[in-house]
């Protein structure tokens, strides 16, 4: 498990990646870049969700978003599900 800045625990099976997308959704907001919103209300589908800190971010920060995540990758995929990888 990892602690990131904003107090959150999380699930994650590399400490190094989830600080880098951490930093780049909340520090850099690369994610939300271009003109591009979020919204009350709004549904994102959240393509290469890998651990879900898209979700756990903005979700912080918007009261109510209808949030599908999709990623296939094994270990990736189990995190999304809430249940922590084995190694």
């Amino acid at each position: 498990m990892r602690e990131p800045p904003n107090g959150m625990t999380v699930f994650h099976h590399n400490s190094s990646e989830t600080d880098f997308v951490y930093d780049e959704i909340s520090t850099r907001e690369a994610y939300v870049r271009g003109g591009i919103t979020i919204d009350n209300g709004d549904t994102v589908v959240d393509v290469g969700a890998n651990i879900g800190l898209f979700e756990i971010i903005e979700q912080e920060a918007i009261e109510r978003i209808d949030l599908m995540k999709i990623d296939a990758e094994g270990a990736e995929h189990l995190v999304l599900k809430g249940i922590r990888p084995q190694h």
